[in-house]
């Protein structure tokens, strides 16, 4: 069973199992209902597996119900509260499980109220059935995160010329031609600060109702962060080569967060993306981003052929629904950024 916090997650739906203290069942929603610090009850998930850091392996941590895993969790002894199990994963379907039936894998992630926790995997096809306990943390604002936090707007000048985009833009083709070699060893890529504690103080600019263009360092779908200041602090601290994948040698200089009042947020591909999702991206020149989305979706620049992006995505909203941002070293500000392919998807 794979239990990295850090894979690829999936989305969730809104609503989930209650299981009470008799292990009874019901249905409620994420943002739905108001918990106590001590409110252990389980909040589960069919046909999910939850990621998080292991607390208790599974392999040999065997139970019949997924109330007795439940229960397993509330009354696992706390060493460290911030390993503190909060989450389960138990493996019910004796055929679809294999190897894995009645496996019960304790762990722990963050969770915040209203947010949805990390998925590493759901659908029709997936055995597990997993839950949480209403242990919340508090949502972080910008004092709290220790971040530099400017709002950037669309008519914005920067503070002195954008270095030079080595590699081309990453969309053109629909990233069918990235130069990965190009962008590891491009001026943005060096320049970028290795040290942890540089990277903190690293300034992060951010747009209301906009999307911009990168390549993902970490994938968003599932990456719940509970706020644009939250996704932009996991943006500068990230740490090259810690998540597998094509781009894991490049930093995070760019994110894209959906807010939490959106059950959605729209985007111009095949993926559902849900309230809370953070994408972690690499951009050449931040401190003039390529563009998404920006304000109104039906904008000039976002017309293809003479075609206006609501003809081509009717069921798009009225206005962009992301929150996008880039971090820079303290005292650079970036311009408002180029229209990059993607505008014209």
């Amino acid at each position: 069973m794979i239990s990295s916090y850090s894979l690829v997650f999936l989305g969730l739906a809104q609503c989930q199992t209650h299981l009470d203290a008799h292990g009874h069942e019901r249905l409620i929603g994420w943002g739905g209902e108001k918990h106590s610090e001590s409110d252990h009850s389980c909040h589960v998930l069919e046909r999910t597996e939850l990621a998080g850091d292991v607390v208790l392996w599974g392999a040999s941590n065997l139970v019949d119900t997924a109330a007795q895993c439940c229960s397993m969790c509330q009354k696992l002894p706390v060493k460290d509260q911030n390993k503190a199990c909060n989450t389960w994963v138990w493996c019910g379907d004796a055929q679809k499980c294999g190897t894995s039936h009645r496996q019960c894998w304790l762990k722990h992630q963050v969770l915040y109220e209203g947010v949805g926790p990390g998925v590493m995997s759901s659908g029709k096809d997936i055995a597990w059935t997993s839950g949480t306990l209403a242990i919340y943390d508090d949502l972080p604002d910008a004092a709290s995160l220790g971040i530099t936090v400017n709002a950037l707007q669309a008519d914005q000048h920067g503070s002195a010329p954008p270095r030079t985009r080595e590699c081309g833009s990453p969309a053109v083709g629909a990233y069918a031609h990235v130069d990965i070699p190009c962008l590891e060893s491009s001026i943005t890529a060096k320049d970028h600060p290795t040290d942890p504690t540089e990277r903190l103080r690293m300034a992060a600019h951010i747009e209301d109702h906009a999307d911009y263009d990168g390549l993902a360092v970490v994938w968003g779908i599932g990456n719940k962060k509970p706020s644009a200041e939250a996704c932009a602090d996991a943006c500068r601290r990230h740490q090259p080569g810690t998540v597998p994948g094509p781009f894991s040698k490049l930093p995070c200089n760019a994110f894209t967060w959906c807010p939490l009042h959106f059950e959605q947020c729209f985007e111009a591909d095949a993926h559902t993306h849900r309230a809370g999702d953070c994408w972690l991206k690499f951009t050449e020149v931040p401190e003039s981003m390529e563009v998404n989305q920006r304000g109104r979706m039906d904008a000039p620049e976002t017309r293809r052929s003479g075609t206006p992006f609501h003809k081509r995505h009717p069921n798009a909203p009225e206005i962009v629904q992301w929150i996008a941002g880039v971090i820079l070293p303290e005292g650079i500000i970036p311009s408002n950024g180029t229209w990059g392919p993607r505008a014209e998807w």
